[in-house]
């Protein structure tokens, strides 16, 4: 059974002491008799508006929040909190003088937890718009209820690819920039002119990568000596099978573009040969930093681009890494500063246009999107009209079980 809880974020009430305080079975009893009449109540569907208490914008927030990625979700929620704090701690600052409560959704470890919960969030708890879903394959689940419902989704994943709508907005990299840094970094410090591309096909994000590596990259000096492809391997034989036939083209470096997990998979299978121990990788996926770092042995040596990480050489960074890690006890991932940049984007262009709405014309809060611009605690940011994300990428490598960082790379003008 998948959860809905709702909090109404404030100064006065931490979101850790909501969500983590122990209560004692006597407490718990009499807490639950006191609260079961509103709770009877949340579920009327009126507006119910408690004394002088001002009715809230509410806003969803889709996560795993139960299984082996529930701590991670509750991570995510921490960092919105972060902002909806800020935000609410000033009236004058919000959306038709009304504060933010953010309504969260257990996704659970499937991917239809997504299309599920957005589709419960928008006509149970009639949210008026979502954040959440941090890789393109959760956003695509999401864009059927967000599409038939009309209303706004703001994501830290990177931008759906073939997909064009002024209601999805992806803040994290697309992934053109993350093929670009990519090759520019091959050709540049790592000096590679060979390399062998493998592609998930499962994904259209990863052959985009691949794609814009390519035409980077691609030079009379410089060559792709052969190309991969595969779709999820069923066993550990079909992956030794296939990293076998990789290993019979010797090459110098390798692009792998996918999942984290068949990366690890994929070089377990090399290491088997000592003449690729040698050979150099680059990952081009999505942010799996955290996995990579599990497997040190088969990540190490490994680049790849992230729109985040706290060896930014930013006071603003440094400073956002402070108060995540004060109010989570550790520092904070790439996806959670993703959604922490998604919930201020949001917030703020919902200020500028004094609506959450999208239905009819004109729609003030898809336009100020459009045109949106601003100094994020992670770096400048800029949306494009056509939605695409224009922000600072690091170009990062795992050295002994550690990321190290290897170049910034700032927004180009385009």
């Amino acid at each position: 059974m998948h959860f809905v809880e709702s909090h109404n974020y404030s100064l006065r009430t931490p979101y850790n002491e909501i969500m983590r305080k122990a209560l004692s079975p006597r407490t718990f009893a009499r807490g639950f008799l006191l609260a079961l009449p509103l709770v009877i109540l949340a579920f009327v569907p009126v507006a119910c508006n408690l004394g002088s208490l001002p009715e809230t914008h509410r806003i969803g927030h889709l996560a795993p929040r139960t299984g082996s990625d529930g701590a991670a979700g509750i991570r995510l929620g921490e960092a919105i909190a972060m902002v909806v704090d800020s935000v609410n701690h000033d009236e004058s600052n919000g959306v038709e003088r009304r504060q933010m409560t953010v309504v969260h959704a257990d996704t659970g470890p499937n991917l239809d937890g997504f299309t599920f919960q957005a589709t419960r969030l928008l006509a149970l708890n009639h949210v008026e718009a979502l954040l959440g879903a941090t890789n393109t394959e959760q956003l695509a689940k999401c864009v059927g209820p967000v599409q038939t419902n009309e209303v706004v989704i703001v994501s830290p994943s990177s931008p759906l690819v073939g997909t064009t709508s002024k209601l999805i907005w992806a803040v994290g990299l697309p992934a053109p920039l993350r093929g670009k840094w990519l090759a520019r970094h091959a050709f540049g410090a790592m000096k590679i002119t060979d390399i062998a591309t493998v592609v998930d096909q499962s994904n259209p994000t990863f052959a985009a990568i691949r794609d814009a590596f390519a035409t980077e990259f691609l030079h009379p000096d410089r060559h792709v000596s052969s190309e991969w492809t595969f779709v999820s391997w069923k066993d550990a034989k079909e992956t030794s099978d296939f990293a076998k036939k990789v290993q019979a083209t010797a090459p110098k470096a390798i692009l792998f573009c996918g999942r984290a997990a068949d990366l690890l998979q994929f070089r377990s299978a090399m290491h088997s040969a000592e003449k690729m121990d040698a050979t150099k990788i680059l990952f081009g996926g999505e942010e799996e930093e955290p996995v990579l770092r599990q497997e040190p042995q088969n990540s190490e040596g490994v680049v790849f681009v992230s729109a985040f990480t706290p060896l930014a050489p930013s006071e603003t960074v440094k400073t956002f890494c402070t108060d995540f890690r004060n109010r989570c006890g550790q520092l904070p991932e790439a996806v959670d500063a993703l959604s922490a940049d998604a919930a201020r984007v949001l917030f703020a262009a919902a200020i500028k246009a004094q609506t959450f709405k999208v239905k009819g014309a004109p729609t003030p809060l898809v336009e100020k999107l459009a045109k949106f611009e601003m100094e994020l605690p992670t770096g400048p940011f800029v949306f494009s009209e056509d939605g695409v994300a224009q922000r600072t990428a690091y170009v990062l490598q795992i050295q002994s079980g550690q990321v190290q960082l290897q170049k910034v790379c700032p927004p180009e003008k385009q």
